[in-house]
């Protein structure tokens, strides 16, 4: 039976007993934690971050995560097979999904991507080895960032191998690390801290990944009590939770629910765009906070419902390559929902419904005019909003603003700095072209946020002469 857990393994003895654990359609062994287990973990995990990590130089960790990453590109290394093989099972996704994830995860976690994160965010990644010079102080100035004892992350499970990024920043700012993985998925993390331990286990040393009933608030308040930083992945809803549990001096980010959605000009329209956004729908199911919900189109209704009808075929070739994640009656059912809404809205008069040729579940694009937002309910369901006016796009994303995240854009040059600068200012994060929803970079500021940066503290050395 796959562990959905992880310790080093001078300190597995720490756990006495484990359960089993649903997952999809297998099970999983979870250990069997106390209060009194979590803090022992934590105060060996802070003092490995003291022993080990901080005298540890930041470039043998990214030389460290970077050969990670290389293995979990190789088709043969035998963690990837695992995940290949068990992902489907737990979450639903085809295996095919499962390879692209993992695939798009690791290519954004090779080295070149880790220090033009460090430097984007941190300036001079050597600020985290010692005091380095700081032109910007006052004098002959000197910088040094230190990052906190133990990160402590709770994760979420709607995308497959995405746990492993809060992994790497963590030990990017030499903290120690551990996390709760999803009882959704509980899988994935612990095959990527094994393949850290063969790589380099003095680094993996610093890591563990754990398991607890949700229900269990004793172990979880000795969790958050004993993290120094929190990292939270999911909904609305354990955002706040967690938001009112968290000790209040703890530093904290969480990633929680966002909204992506595309913006197409008639005249970009093109084969290249209509080919890029059948990907970014396709890609996760739109599970991601990335994927697009909605596209809303400039132009007239004829030439919106042309791109509605290029935009499902487009789908369903891509369906061929990455087949959709399997829905259970409850998903099945609000797909037909969805469907069903948009056929009877006032708005979808003079629309039309696009749907394979089956009748299945796989894939739908509603086009139509739009009054407000219009949600997906996933499971590649799209909506294509016909609009006169960018004006008419930012009154529909106004009353959304708190969640917006990402956006693709198609639109002419004359458009595109002003529509830039008022997707920004309503709170959208990333902008990208059509076809790289899905796949963002590690240097992009996650939410908004620079997440190195967020966990660091900073010490200055002021040289200066003081007047007589």
């Amino acid at each position: 039976m796959l562990n959905a857990w992880w310790l080093p393994p001078d300190l597995r003895a720490m756990v006495t007993a484990t359960d089993t654990l649903a997952a999809g359609d297998t099970s999983v062994s979870v250990p069997r934690l106390d209060a009194t287990v979590v803090r022992s973990l934590a105060s060996e995990l802070k003092h490995r971050q003291r022993a080990v990590l901080q005298e540890r130089s930041i470039a043998s960790i990214v030389e460290s995560l970077d050969a990670v990453a290389a293995l979990w590109l190789d088709e043969q290394t035998p963690e990837r097979q695992l995940a290949v093989a068990i992902l489907p099972k737990v979450t639903g996704f085809s295996s095919e999904m499962v390879r692209e994830s993992i695939d798009l995860e690791q290519r954004s976690s090779r080295a070149d991507h880790m220090w033009r994160a460090l430097r984007s965010e941190l300036g001079n990644p050597e600020v985290l080895d010692g005091f380095s010079s700081n032109p910007h102080l006052v004098g002959e100035g000197r910088t040094m960032a230190l990052g906190p004892s133990l990160v402590g992350a709770v994760f979420s499970s709607n995308i497959p191998a995405l746990p492993h990024l809060t992994v790497m920043r963590s030990l990017m700012v030499k903290s120690a690390f551990w996390g709760r993985v999803s009882s959704r998925e509980p899988t994935f993390l612990p095959l990527y801290l094994e393949t850290l331990s063969r790589v380099d286990p003095e680094l993996a040393a610093c890591c563990a990944c754990l398991w607890w009933p949700s229900s269990d608030r004793a172990v979880e308040h000795a969790f958050l009590n004993e993290s120094d930083f929190f990292v939270g992945w999911g909904s609305a809803e354990v955002e706040r939770h967690f938001s009112s549990v968290l000790p209040p001096d703890t530093g904290s980010v969480f990633h929680g629910h966002r909204v992506g959605f595309a913006v197409i000009d008639s005249p970009q329209a093109s084969v290249a765009a209509v080919e890029g956004l059948a990907i970014d729908v396709c890609r996760f199911d739109q599970q991601a906070c990335l994927s697009p919900q909605a596209i809303f189109y400039r132009g007239s209704l004829a030439d919106a419902l042309d791109f509605g009808r290029r935009l499902g075929s487009a789908v369903n070739e891509v369906s061929k390559r990455l087949p959709p994640r399997r829905l259970d009656a409850g998903e099945a059912m609000a797909v037909q929902q969805f469907r069903g809404a948009a056929e009877l809205a006032p708005s979808f008069d003079g629309g039309a419904l696009v749907i394979p040729d089956s009748g299945e579940l796989e894939w739908t694009v509603a086009v139509g005019r739009c009054r407000q937002f219009p949600h997906s309910p996933m499971h590649r369901c799209i909506t294509v909003c016909q609009v006169d006016e960018w004006s008419d796009v930012i009154g529909m994303l106004e009353p959304i603003r708190p969640w917006l995240q990402n956006a693709a854009l198609a639109v002419t040059d004359v458009d595109q700095g002003s529509l830039r600068r008022a997707l920004a200012r309503l709170g959208v994060s990333r902008l990208c072209r059509p076809g790289d929803m899905a796949a963002p970079s590690m240097m992009w500021h996650h939410d908004g946020v620079a997440c190195l940066a967020a966990m660091v503290r900073w010490c200055d050395q002021e040289d200066t002469l003081l007047p007589d």
